[in-house]
């Protein structure tokens, strides 16, 4: 147990990547065919009289002649006042020391597009990145190395060459198999910004065995996460909120959970508890089933559509007088719909609501609610619009208050509900923990669709609706709830 590695929260960061164009020269090393480099090596020990070059090759005087002439032509070769055969100044720049191999420099141009992260500088290719500044806790980079990036990048591109060329990243560019010499950079002629774009990065925080924090996972993306790692826990304890336990415990009575509260012990997570429910309640005779982490992590929404697609399949094959409302309530937490793993499952929940075919017909309007701080909060909306992008239409903004932000609600009433608290402990934990259950249980899924139907029709101050409606301003038509039914307001 105590070697146990359960996560409990997974959240996507975005760190600013710049693609370079950049033009460089470079000395690569070449070696010379077989005659050309042992008559050479030949030479380089001492002068030699052009029978010393027969004997040792077997020519004929025909074939050393050749041989010698072509060398003296190509201004490798002289003869000395001796009459012997010497090496040029030219042929002797060939060599570094007595008995090497012969190599030549040759100059080559060569042009490349690289993306550079900008926090530890690790090259991370030229291929587009198919990402999106969304749906995930944004690492600040300092401004100061935002504006000086094109002169970093050409630092780093200097320092990083020969990993740069063993990695693949400059396609070609690779050392002569006949030589042992490295291609060596010989002037940077351009370095120039192109386009910035993020990299995505998935911390993953999970727990051991007796509910203690286990440390965070290495980015393997990345080689160097020096300044990465501090940037990250930098944005983590930005956007921690205070210790909510009382809270939560008070948001579990409204609720009418009458087992959530038996997984704390005084200031952590009972693991086992929590595992020996789950395990107990996998029978299905209870309609109550127990995780941990995100309602959208990989495994817990397997678990919700295990059960969901039960009603599903239950609405599809009744006559439905009106439509109940599946609503989905999100915490006010700053931790909440940081992963890619959002939009795809609420667009999962958006494709179930209605039944294609010949005899098409709606299930269920799904709708889901995240906090604002009122109707004219323009930045949040904005924000919301933006991350929420291709589902705006089945997102509305709510006035933050509901069960003091900590709690999480997807409930279709009369069915099924998902109940989620998300519990921070800056103490104990990095990051809030997501803690909840599904049910079938039709008396609690009654008591948690009242408490958040409740909330969502209800006012604020000044007679001000909860729902403020579409998360795009004065573009839909407002929908308010009574009991589940959407209504519009005229």
């Amino acid at each position: 147990m105590d070697e146990l590695r359960l996560p409990f929260n997974e959240i996507d960061f975005l760190i600013p990547v710049h693609k370079f164009k950049i033009n460089f020269s470079y000395v690569s090393k070449k070696g010379f065919p077989f005659v050309r480099e042992f008559v050479l090596r030949l030479v380089h020990l001492a002068p030699v009289e052009s029978k010393n070059i027969a004997d040792y090759f077997g020519f004929s005087k025909n074939e050393t002649n050749e041989a010698i002439t072509n060398l003296v032509e190509l201004g490798d070769l002289q003869y000395n006042e001796d009459g012997r055969i010497e090496l040029t100044a030219q042929s002797q720049g060939y060599f570094n020391d007595l008995g090497d191999i012969p190599l030549v420099s040759n100059l080559f141009e060569y042009s490349t597009i690289l993306g550079f992260e900008l926090a530890d500088y690790n090259c991370v290719g030229n291929k587009k990145v198919r990402e999106k500044w969304k749906n995930a806790l944004k690492v600040e980079v300092d401004t100061q190395k935002l504006s000086v990036s094109e002169k970093d990048a050409k630092r780093h591109f200097q320092s990083q060459f020969y990993s740069l060329i063993d990695e693949g990243y400059l396609d070609g560019l690779k050392d002569d198999e006949e030589s042992s010499s490295r291609p060596s950079i010989y002037k940077i002629e351009l370095v120039r910004k192109l386009s910035q774009e993020p990299l995505r990065v998935t911390q993953t925080l999970s727990l051991d065995g007796n509910g203690k924090q286990l440390e965070r996972d290495d980015i393997e993306k990345l080689k160097d996460t020096t300044e990465t790692t501090s940037l990250i826990t930098l944005a983590i304890h930005e956007n921690r909120k205070p210790d909510n336990k009382i809270e939560i415990f008070s948001a579990m009575g409204l609720l009418g959970d009458r087992h959530t509260h038996t997984y704390f012990t005084e200031s952590q997570i009972d693991l086992r508890r929590l595992i020996e429910v789950r395990a107990i309640n996998e029978s299905g005779l209870t309609g109550y089933y127990p995780f941990l982490g995100q309602i959208y992590a990989k495994n817990n929404w397997d678990l919700v559509l295990t059960h969901f697609d039960k009603v599903v399949d239950q609405l599809s094959k009744t006559h439905l007088d009106g439509l109940d409302n599946l609503a989905w309530i999100a915490p006010a937490d700053s931790f909440w719909g940081k992963s890619y793993r959002l939009p795809s499952c609420l667009d999962s929940i958006i494709k179930k609501s209605r039944v294609p075919g010949k005899k098409a017909k709606s299930l269920y309007k799904p709708v889901l609610y995240v906090p604002v701080t009122g109707e004219n909060d323009n930045r949040a909306r904005r924000n919301w619009e933006n991350e929420l992008s291709g589902q705006v239409k089945h997102v509305h903004g709510l006035v933050e208050g509901f069960l003091e932000g900590n709690v999480e609600v997807l409930v279709l009433p009369k069915y099924f509900a998902v109940v989620c608290y998300h519990f921070s402990s800056p103490d104990n934990y990095d990051v809030s923990l997501p803690l909840g259950f599904v049910t079938t249980d039709l008396e609690m899924v009654s008591k948690i669709a009242k408490e958040a139907l409740d909330y969502i029709s209800g006012l604020q101050g000044h007679e001000l609706p909860n729902d403020i409606g579409s998360i795009r301003p004065n573009r839909d038509s407002k929908i308010s709830l009574t009991k589940g039914v959407p209504k519009k307001v005229t």
